[in-house]
């Protein structure tokens, strides 16, 4: 599957709601507050003009109810500049990089406190995929979580490869999982054919 992103910048409407990417800069600050807001309800420090500056190497997702953000992810592919993760766990990364994957990480995953439903969750990760795994051919992707989210990362097929250290971007305790993305499309191929 080769994704052309030169034309497809919208990629579902459901229940009221379109995932799309945060195009513009007014978009991309719209998106910055959502996430400085949600962070710091939670206690996390967030850096968020991070995401004002435009990189080829990070795609931004939104979630739009109408005219309001209610829900972003940010996929940052691997390059020079590397990854967010290898400020913390740059010696397992560099075992994946070490097999030649195509590397890439998810970040800044916010959702509005009315709005945090599997669907509008599901269709955040589903629209990552399609960028990373189809567009960029990623092959592994990583995601440094608080500890508390673990068992819900596991059940969608991630696992730990990290231990637990303090993340010094959001001050908060930190494990990186990663996930196979070919072997993770393979799984759910034979799922869907079992559940047919």
């Amino acid at each position: 599957m080769n994704i052309d992103l030169s034309s497809e910048h919208f990629f579902a409407a459901r229940a009221g709601y379109m995932v799309c990417m945060a195009d513009s800069e007014s978009q991309r600050r719209e998106v910055a507050g959502l996430v400085g807001r949600m962070y710091s309800w939670r206690g996390y420090q967030c850096e968020s003009t991070a995401h004002l500056s435009e990189d080829p190497n990070r795609t931004v997702f939104q979630v739009r109810r109408g005219d309001r953000v209610i829900a972003t992810l940010t996929l940052r592919m691997d390059s020079a500049a590397g990854l967010l993760a290898d400020g913390l766990y740059r010696d397992e990364i560099e075992l994946f990089r070490g097999m030649d994957g195509r590397l890439c990480e998810l970040t800044g995953l916010a959702v509005a406190p009315d709005e945090d439903s599997p669907e509008v969750l599901r269709a955040l990760f589903q629209a990552a995929y399609l960028v990373g795994h189809g567009h960029h051919g990623a092959s592994d992707v990583f995601i440094e979580i608080n500890p508390r989210h673990v068992s819900y990362y596991r059940r969608i097929g991630f696992r730990a490869v990290g231990p637990l250290r303090t993340c010094p971007r959001v001050a908060a305790p930190a494990i990186l999982m990663h996930l196979d993305l070919d072997d993770w499309e393979q799984e759910t191929l034979l799922k869907q054919r079992i559940a047919a």
